[in-house]
């Protein structure tokens, strides 16, 4: 199928704000040297940008082009990016680089599918929140939040946050000295919870079907409500709450998020408990939050018997996708204006 563009690349050019129609000339080929594909050059007639069919791909400008697709399936495989360095035989920054503008797609490419999921109005059912405990750099004085929003019955993941959590209490004389030296460094550091929930039900607002009421289930802690009523406004459904401290088992109300949770640890190794991969920065613990959501929705099934992903059994998304299919445009909306 021949490769046709449909819109510059070029951000200033008169064609992306729709003045002017868009049209280009064909400008010959190149020949790529580090995997020899034949590329098609392009030049747009309005602003005169030269570009090629590889500037709509994700590898675009790497010089090892199928590096992120083996780095993918490492960062949702519970692998360190020191051992991925090790396995991919590259250093440490170029997996770092990967981690960044993988994670920053995979969220974009989620939120673009959210958007149009809303404006079909195809996102409603109940929905469950519950916020998993981890840390940064120290486990009792940089404690760390991460509520997760997902639906209940295709165990979909709608959004995640993270944020800081206050110091923990009852600090040994050389905790409290090392606390004081953060401190002194940082500020103090305060309790981001509310802040982190209210993204998520605030994001799950703006995609919800309109006219229709949105069903919350979560455990008891206090702000929850609250918060949701202020997301829902007028769309309020119901709220359905369950003890934290009952079993986890299937019987449990909450078992899909609980379930999401320990999968997620199980996945992320930036999670795992009592070892060298916990995370040293918050920020790339949310960029790697992202891969496996969008690892989770898009490409695994919603269990290890099916094929279905929970992006599909929600409806959604039409099919599965498989890694470089998730990862060959650079832009989310070249998937459905050009196909996967």
């Amino acid at each position: 199928m021949a490769f046709r563009p449909t819109f510059c690349p070029n951000t200033h050019c008169p064609t992306r704000t729709h003045t002017r129609p868009f049209t280009y000339q064909r400008r010959g080929y190149f020949r790529r040297k580090c995997d020899g594909r034949t590329v098609q050059r392009f030049s747009c007639r309005s602003c005169a940008q030269r570009f090629s069919s590889q500037t709509f791909r994700f590898d675009y400008r790497w010089r090892k082009p199928r590096l992120h697709l083996r780095v993918f399936d490492l960062f949702v495989s519970k692998v360190t990016m020191r051992q991925m360095a090790r396995i991919t035989r590259v250093r440490r920054p170029t997996v770092e680089r990967r981690l960044l503008r993988i994670g920053s797609h995979c969220k974009e490419f989620h939120r673009f599918v959210l958007h149009e999921a809303g404006r079909a109005g195809l996102l409603q059912g109940v929905f469950q929140l519950d916020e998993l405990e981890t840390f940064e750099t120290d486990r009792r004085l940089k404690p760390v939040t991460m509520p997760v929003l997902i639906e209940r019955h295709s165990y979909f993941v709608v959004y995640g946050s993270t944020a800081p959590l206050g110091a923990r209490g009852r600090l040994a004389p050389h905790l409290k000295k090392r606390k004081e030296r953060y401190e002194a460094a940082e500020g103090r550091r305060r309790s981001g919870s509310v802040r982190a929930v209210r993204e998520c039900l605030s994001e799950w607002a703006r995609v919800h079907r309109r006219g229709v009421g949105m069903h919350l289930q979560s455990d008891r802690k206090s702000s929850y409500r609250r918060l949701f009523l202020q997301a829902a406004g007028d769309q309020f459904g119901s709220h359905t709450t369950e003890s934290s401290r009952r079993r986890r088992d299937y019987g449990n109300l909450l078992f899909p998020i609980n379930h999401t949770l320990a999968m997620m640890r199980d996945g992320i190794s930036r999670l795992v408990r009592r070892s060298w991969g916990a995370a040293k920065l918050r920020e790339r613990l949310e960029v790697h939050f992202w891969i496996w959501a969008a690892y989770r929705n898009y490409v695994r099934g919603v269990t290890v018997r099916t094929r279905v992903t929970p992006a599909q059994a929600l409806g959604v998304v039409s099919g599965r996708y498989l890694p470089e299919q998730l990862l060959y445009w650079r832009w989310p909306e070249w998937m459905h204006t050009y196909g996967q």
